[in-house]
């Protein structure tokens, strides 16, 4: 599937225009990727996703609206604004349906969420506690590692201010 993407073109930093068969029709998808997992959510609210280091594909059915990668973990939320994980084979880690959801920040060992700019983090384990988190309110998160190979956490609040944070703190 990726190999044949050979029209497509770029037109922003995470949207690309594709044309897979160059036959002048063109769809727009949202790609994330990290160094183990690419994935694209495309027109039909779709997932598909390139293991990187197995060449494996596989296809999430749903209707979802916006991803996020980190590392070997995925993280959709769908039109409901529920959250489903997967790990790098494309099996279910995790399903939250007891909030509404406006964006989310995937890690290697759970997730953060923004629910009504109010941000909460969950572990992958069916029984885990949901987190409260700072006392910030947030538009978008996204986890990034440092130079360090440290993970970070950083957002912009509702200020517009830019944040980061980790395990030393605030950067």
């Amino acid at each position: 599937i990726f190999d044949d993407w050979s029209c497509s073109a770029e037109d922003s930093i995470s949207n690309v225009v594709i044309d897979s068969n160059c036959d002048g029709i063109v769809s727009e998808a949202l790609i994330e990727m990290s160094d183990e997992l690419l994935c694209v959510l495309n027109e039909a609210n779709n997932i598909i996703c390139k293991n990187l280091s197995l060449t494996r594909l596989f296809l999430l059915e749903g209707n979802y609206e916006s991803l996020d990668v980190y590392k070997n973990r995925l993280c959709a939320i769908d039109i409901n604004q529920q959250v489903n994980c997967w790990n790098e084979y494309g099996t279910e880690l995790i399903s939250n349906s007891v909030y509404e959801h406006q964006d989310i920040a995937v890690h290697v060992d759970g997730y953060c969420g923004l629910v009504n700019n109010e941000m909460y983090c969950q572990k992958f384990e069916p029984t885990s506690e949901i987190f409260p988190s700072l006392p910030y309110q947030f538009s978008s998160i996204k986890f990034y590692e440092d130079e360090f190979n440290v993970d970070i956490l950083c957002g912009i609040d509702t200020n517009n201010d830019f944040l980061c944070w980790g395990k030393d703190g605030f950067y």
